[in-house]
């Protein structure tokens, strides 16, 4: 709009100094503002492949107002030119454009000499229109550009909330729904077990303190990561609390982000024994062999393969493929399997085989 406000200055300075006769100014002032204002109506920002607005109507106006300075008495004025063709090659395609706009300077140039111009000027007047075609349509192309990075900025933030989203709604399920089975198995000891309740509710107030450190974990900046070792140990007490039989031998650490991995997937494991099957034995291995970890939960329950994968499944199946590992769930023989191979990114055991856990 400054480059428009400029321009409609200069010409009426111009016009207004080349003491033309008051009627001429009264037709050449109003043309060189209807002119200018047409010409930032075609250069306003606007979605890709749409026109301006009646720009059926206000192209033709804007090619028939830039003559009147043309045909000046005495003194032609070309100037305007470069806004109409700057018009053409905002909004025609450029091989319709490139051609029309070189026609139109020929024109001028033409015009300008039949009238007396001296080729000097004559030139002058031509690039200069030329020259303001050419700013007029890179404004408007930078215009547009800006735009479409404005735009662009405001998809990648609505992507990247979307994502954000999707991730604290997978943390949550994660996080707290091993939890809440947890607490639905003591609660249910505590009432079928009166002389035990005192220890079942104990162990609710420590299991719910634990879901509300978990929580805090959900925006990703409390530093707060789940534990292999103490999943294990949850494990084996709320297995056992659901009456499924458990046993449980050392295990030695793996790296930070594969640690918490496992336990996550143990976590969600446990959850989906509590949930949908009677376990009366689970069994939990895992081991290392070279650069990758195994990590095998079997149970004797029934349920988990008749229905299709849930969210919890499909949260593991994405956290596990991002770090480059695989997770299967089947059928066996006398129960339900799930399988992750992870890698470690650690070298070659020594040993060949290590076995890190077994509950």
């Amino acid at each position: 709009m400054a480059a428009h406000l400029g321009f409609l200055t200069v010409t009426a300075v111009f016009l207004w100094r080349a003491a033309l006769p008051p009627a001429v100014l009264a037709i050449g002032l109003p043309a060189v503002v209807v002119v200018t204002l047409l010409q930032l109506h075609h250069s306003l920002p606007r979605p890709p492949g749409v026109r301006p607005r009646h720009a059926g109507w206000t192209l033709p106006l804007q090619f028939v107002l830039i003559l009147v300075p043309l045909f000046l008495p005495d003194r032609p004025y070309p100037q305007l030119i470069g806004f109409a063709a700057g018009s053409l090659l905002i909004l025609w395609t450029r091989w319709a454009a490139f051609p029309a706009v070189g026609a139109m300077l020929l024109a001028t140039a033409a015009t300008m000499a039949l009238r007396g111009v001296p080729p000097a000027d004559n030139l002058y007047w031509t690039l200069n229109a030329l020259a303001i075609a050419v700013m007029f349509h890179g404004l408007a192309l930078h215009t547009d550009m800006v735009t479409q990075v404005r735009q662009a900025r405001l998809s990648l933030a609505g992507i990247a909330l979307a994502r954000e989203r999707r991730r604290i709604s997978r943390d949550v399920h994660d996080l707290l729904g091993y939890s809440l089975s947890a607490i639905v198995v003591k609660g249910e000891l505590a009432v079928h077990v009166p002389e035990r309740a005192a220890e079942q509710l104990a162990d609710i107030t420590r299991i719910a303190e634990r879901a509300l450190t978990d929580l805090a974990a959900v925006p990703g900046d409390s530093g707060h990561a789940l534990s292999l070792g103490t999943e294990l140990a949850s494990a084996r007490e709320v297995l056992s609390a659901a009456g499924a039989t458990v046993h449980a031998d050392p295990f030695v650490e793996l790296p930070g982000e594969i640690d918490a991995l496992l336990a996550t997937v143990l976590r969600e494991a446990v959850t989906n024994v509590l949930r949908h099957s009677r376990a009366r034995h689970c069994r939990i291995e895992l081991t290392r062999q070279n650069a990758t970890a195994r990590l095998r939960i079997t149970n004797d329950g029934v349920g988990e393969a008749t229905a299709p994968p849930g969210q919890g499944l499909t949260n593991l199946a994405q956290r596990v493929t991002a770090l480059g590992g695989t997770l299967r769930t089947a059928r066996v023989p006398g129960g339900y399997e799930l399988l992750v191979l992870q890698p470690t990114g650690l070298g070659r055991d020594p040993d060949g085989v290590k076995t890190v856990a077994r509950v």
